[in-house]
Formats: C-alpha cells, structure tokens, sequence
C-alpha cells in the first residue's frame, strides 16, 4: 500500500506545480497586457509606480479610506495632473464647499485657476429654509435638481477626468439601497460613456458601510492612517472585457 501513497502524492504533486506554472504565467500575461495600456497618471509617482503607470483610461475607481486618510489630497493630484497635460478636469463636491476645497488645496500648494467645480455641498439656506414635501419624499424631491446640474454641466465641459468626493452622498438621495446603487452604476456609465476617467470617494463606517461601491468600481484605492502615519493599500480588479 505504501507504494500507492507515493505514486498518488507524487501525481497530485506534479498536478499542483503544473496548475501554478499555468496559474503564474496567466497573471505575467494580464501584468503585460496592463503595462503596454496607454494610463491616466495618478499625479502621484509612488502609485502610478505600484499601478503600472497609472489608471486605464474611461474606468471608474474608487478611494476609501477613514477622514484625513488623504482621499480628497489624492482627487487633486489626479485633476492636477490631467490640467498639466490640457485635459478638462471637473471636480463634484457633494459634501465640502469649494471655497474650502481651494483654501486647503492652496495651502498644500494646488494651483487651481484651470480646474472645474461643481459645487452640490448643501448651502446654509438649506438650514434656514423650512421645507415641506407632502406628496413626494425629501429624497425625490432634491435628487431632481442635482442630477440636472451634473448632467448639463457634464456635457457643457465634456472632462477627461471627474472626481466625485464623496459618491456615497448619493445615499441620501435615493428611497432605499437598490435605488441607490441603481443611480450610482448608471452616474457611472453616464462619466465613463462621455469618455471621462473617474475617481470617486466614499466614506466607510461602521454604520454606512461602502461594500455596494466595491463592487461597482474598477478598481479600489484604500488609504489608510490609522497608525498615525498615512500609508495606502492599493487593490487592483481587472476590468470587465479585458483578457
């Protein structure tokens, strides 16, 4: 019987090492393949490094990461970035106002005459103004005016990259989870379909998780400080109808 063990283990051994030859090989095509694409620079060296020169064009990526894990620093770098190289760059704020955004980007060093705004942070009229909505919920009744905002100023710029800080606002303007990630995957397309390359945020919590976010991105960025110094892991998916 001892015989047989041998020649059993012997034959899964050599099935195993031909299954990760193949398994290896696989993954040098697919590092090739990314490598020879034309990519979107970061604006950060040390990632586009760790990215193989960057992002693919006409993807949609998503950074996240806890507050002051530098998500928003990095969406600078990547408008920057393509404003150095004469591209459109639009910035959707859905959370912090812009005269904040710039006030912080210049104090970080951020030249930002040529970049785009578009500011959906909610004003202090929005506090001030009591409002009632007795037919439809607050969520339909708000959702309307922003989408138009972003549409007709999506295609008055028509940008080569978009970063949307955070995406996961959009939580709050829709009735439940499947209307949320509905509208999230179809903003999606809409970017990527107008020929944008996008970055977008999301605010993880315990209580707001960002898993649905996960899964209709690209590719995921995580930053991470919590040791009190800023380290990023970068996660990288393969595109869907990439070989």
């Amino acid at each position: 019987m001892f015989w047989l063990y041998f020649a059993l283990k012997s034959v899964f051994a050599i099935d195993l090492s031909i299954f990760m030859c193949k398994l290896i090989t696989y993954f040098q095509k697919k590092v090739r393949f990314f490598m020879k694409l034309e990519k979107f620079s970061t604006g950060i060296q040390g990632l586009d490094e760790i990215l193989h020169g960057g992002l693919i064009p006409q993807g949609a990526y998503l950074v996240r990461g806890g507050p002051g894990s530098g998500k928003t620093t990095l969406g600078l770098h990547f408008l920057a970035d393509g404003i150095k190289l004469g591209q459109s760059s639009l910035f959707i704020s859905l959370e912090e106002p812009e005269s904040a955004i710039c006030s912080n980007a210049a104090s970080c060093g951020f030249n930002l005459d040529k970049m785009n705004f578009l500011d959906l942070s909610p004003t202090s009229d929005f506090f001030a103004e009591v409002k009632s909505y007795d037919i439809f919920s607050p969520a339909e009744v708000e959702r309307e005016p922003l989408t138009s905002r972003i549409i007709s100023e999506i295609e008055r710029l028509k940008p080569n990259r978009v970063f949307v800080d955070p995406m996961t606002q959009f939580r709050y303007f829709a009735s439940d989870l499947f209307q949320y990630r509905r509208q999230v995957l179809s903003f999606i397309r809409f970017l990527k379909e107008k020929g944008a390359t996008v970055l977008f945020s999301s605010e993880n919590s315990a209580e707001a998780p960002d898993e649905d976010l996960q899964f209709l991105s690209d590719g995921i960025i995580c930053l991470d400080n919590s040791v009190g110094l800023q380290n990023s892991e970068v996660l990288i998916f393969f595109q869907a109808g990439i070989p």
